[in-house]
């Protein structure tokens, strides 16, 4: 016989302690370690923020053997203004659906995951987090342990700007801290070819450094996977424009090689194509047509 139904059968769970009951609905696989990638690739999200904004350049990521992570970037640093009776920070950080675009930049993305789960859901799963934003001339600090805020210190006057920001996830939520350093290096690379001019290095847990950076954005990705001998200027298009606040870019060339379509909608990869792929397709069938119709128009007048 089923147990009565009653006030006391309703469980209320509070703050962060949903995210830590159930992690993986919030970050992903905590057994096979892209949970953990995606926990990275959150606080990278916001630091690719700063670049889509025009406020940063470089983007710094260190893997230590400990299984913390550190993410460095030159941006314009996080704000420490009242929000909800806390500094920006601590809301930031502690409290689910707090914005990420608190400064108002525009677009957002999320370089992760789908939906982005926000940099409170990394701080619920660590056990300690460590900020330091360096904004309009004061280094400000702030440190987490298991989520909860330390309190915030003025450490002074200082000439840098951006952010650090340093976290360790805790094992109890995790099956192994051991992250994959291959799937981090090929986002970076990724993130390299979307995001023309922005630097991403990465250091590995062996101490290894590696750069990405490629101003010439998808047009040096196809040079990248198109031979040498096929990438010329007659027969490659690449273009990059806004309307409407929407960015597109397109890096197109003719090889006589296996056809090849990587296709991406905020940064992320669309791995079954979209409306987007599906537009480029038709848009140059249609003017191979247009080609095709104008040359037996002169052939047929000739």
């Amino acid at each position: 016989m089923a147990e009565e139904y009653s006030a006391e059968s309703i469980k209320v769970i509070r703050d962060l302690d949903g995210v830590r009951k159930r992690p993986g609905m919030y970050i992903g696989d905590t057994e096979d370690g892209s949970g953990l990638v995606n926990m990275l690739m959150e606080v990278v999200s916001n630091s690719v923020d700063q670049f889509l904004a025009g406020k940063s350049s470089f983007i710094k990521v260190n893997l230590f053997k400990n299984g913390s992570m550190e993410v460095i970037d030159d941006g314009e640093g996080i704000p420490v203004f009242e929000v909800d009776g806390l500094s920006a920070i601590e809301a930031i950080m502690t409290q689910l659906h707090c914005t990420a675009t608190w400064d108002n930049h525009r677009p957002h993305t999320h370089v992760g995951t789908l939906h982005g789960v926000g940099l409170a859901v990394v701080n619920a799963l660590c056990r300690y987090c460590e900020i330091d934003s360096y904004k309009d001339g004061v280094h400000w600090h702030i440190r987490f342990e298991e989520g909860k805020s330390q309190g915030l210190e003025n450490r002074g006057e200082t000439k840098k700007v951006g952010t650090r920001m340093l976290f360790s996830p805790d094992p109890k939520y995790f099956s192994s801290l051991n992250i994959d350093e291959e799937v981090i290096a090929s986002r970076f690379e990724e993130l390299s070819f979307l995001c023309a001019g922005l630097t991403c290095q990465l250091t590995g847990r062996n101490g290894k450094t590696e750069s990405y950076c490629h101003p010439k954005g998808l047009a040096a990705y196809l040079d990248k996977i198109l031979p040498k001998q096929d990438v010329l200027a007659l027969n490659s298009l690449h273009f990059n424009v806004v309307e409407d606040d929407i960015r597109v870019e397109l890096a197109l060339g003719w090889s006589e090689g296996e056809g090849h379509c990587h296709s991406f909608a905020n940064h992320l990869c669309t791995i079954d194509g979209g409306v987007h792929v599906s537009a480029v397709v038709h848009g140059v069938a249609r003017a191979i047509d247009a080609v095709s119709d104008s040359s037996e128009t002169v052939n047929n007048s000739v």
